[in-house]
């Protein structure tokens, strides 16, 4: 039995990657994927994009409304989101080892995959009915936990099931997917949320959750791995260390947590940017409608965005994005007319969709050791994570420390800092060697 040397030290035993054959070189060989197919593989990112939409930018927001002061708004939406994205940081990469190295007889994904959704429902109902802050903390956090453990599990089908050539394709529908889940999700938040009432919203997307991962276990194969099939692990600290020796995958790395930190700063604070600063009277349904115009817009930028990335590289269609991004929270810092809001969540958008479409590609053109493809996905999904985590801790500090010269100053401060890491997003793409 033949045994070769994986990137990280580990080794992997015959001529097979997650039992798919592969050529002499150790690349799997695949056959393409049909728009169906792609579809059906790209579906659970819809729910993992309902719940992450508007589930921090204006559920969390509006139900904090009836359970805190408002001078306590702002700190404790970063604090919940700050510890939720801590969760999902350390939760992704161990679940993705996990599955990575699992010999389940219900395959190497599905377990972790309905697992964490189970987990997911469980607390977003708890969230459903809290009556009070800790509850809310509780229900919050194990959401987010099982949230993380569904995801790290689902997010390496692509390099499971797809072809090398179609990655860019296959990014493509993920970020169309993403996009609908979230415009689905401010859609929903419009109608089901009201100040101090979000528990409709959080059933929902409960039942979205559990929906998306059922359809995916059913209709995606997930064979169990044979003894020969799964990586070996040749040193544990090697395993977690190795991936940054690698510069293509740290510039990635750093290319999308620029990129996030850009966008969740403007996610996080949204409900209220637009109801004290836009003064807007419905701010829900105005948070809802600014972030849904940009999530539109992001879907239809995103479309074949993906697909041209296979035929002419990906390191500009980021920078082009990264510019759009930028310029459009510029522009916001310093312009906070209704009218205007909404354009830039257009420009915004199609940023948003252009960049979404590709940058799935291009994390799994460098992955270090495709053996182990979960964990190393889940260790540049820190990449969100991590921003997510900063965003809403850093975004509160300013508004708080800025306060005092009033709320139009703190959020241009904020959307000011926020453009400089789109801006940055756009610059380190272009220290990726190995990819157009």
């Amino acid at each position: 039995m033949s045994r070769e040397k994986a990137v990280d030290g580990s080794q992997f035993e015959g001529g097979a990657i997650g039992g798919i054959p592969s050529s002499p070189s150790g690349v799997a060989v695949r056959a393409r994927l049909g728009a169906r197919r792609q579809v059906v593989i790209a579906t659970y990112w819809l729910s993992l994009s309902f719940q992450g939409g508007a589930l921090l930018g204006v559920a969390l927001p509006a139900q904090l409304l009836a359970l805190a002061r408002d001078a306590d708004k702002a700190w404790l939406l970063g604090l919940l989101g700050g510890f939720a994205a801590l969760i999902g940081m350390l939760a992704q990469p161990v679940a993705g080892v996990l599955s990575d190295l699992s010999s389940s007889r219900w395959g190497r994904r599905r377990p972790y995959l309905l697992g964490g959704a189970a987990l997911d429902a469980v607390g977003l109902s708890i969230m459903a009915a809290s009556s009070d802050l800790p509850t809310l903390f509780a229900g919050f956090m194990l959401a987010s936990f099982g949230n993380a453990v569904s995801g790290a599990a689902y997010q390496a089908y692509i390099p499971d099931r797809v072809p090398v050539e179609q990655y860019g394709e296959a990014s493509g529908y993920m970020g169309a997917m993403m996009m609908v889940g979230t415009v689905a999700s401010f859609g929903a938040a419009g109608i089901l949320v009201a100040p101090g009432q979000a528990g409709s919203f959080y059933v929902a997307t409960a039942a979205i959750i559990l929906t998306g991962a059922l359809l995916t276990a059913v209709a995606v194969p997930d064979p169990p791995a044979a003894r020969t099939d799964r990586p070996i692990v040749g040193s544990w600290r090697s395993l977690w260390l190795e991936p940054w020796r690698h510069p293509d995958f740290a510039w990635v790395f750093a290319t999308r947590a620029m990129m996030m930190l850009a966008l969740y700063t403007l996610f996080t604070f949204v409900a209220y940017y637009v109801r004290d600063v836009v003064h807007v009277s419905s701010f829900v349904q105005g948070a809802a409608v600014v972030a849904g115009v940009a999530t539109f817009a992001a879907l239809i930028g995103g479309l074949l965005t993906g697909l041209l990335s296979d035929r002419i590289g990906r390191k500009a269609i980021v920078s082009i994005a990264s510019v759009l991004m930028s310029s459009a929270l510029l522009v916001l810092a310093f312009v906070h007319q209704l009218s205007v809001v909404l354009g830039l969540g257009v420009t915004f958008g199609l940023a948003l969709g252009t960049y979404t479409a590709v940058d799935w590609a291009l994390a799994i053109d460098v992955l270090p050791n495709r053996g182990f493809a979960a964990k190393d996905l889940g260790l540049w999904g820190i990449s969100t994570s991590l921003p997510q985590t900063l965003a809403p801790f850093v975004g509160g500090g300013v508004l708080v420390a800025l306060a005092r010269y009033g709320p139009a100053t703190g959020y241009g401060a904020l959307f000011l800092g926020a453009a400089l890491c789109a801006a940055l997003s756009g610059i380190f793409v272009w220290r990726v060697r190995a990819v157009r």
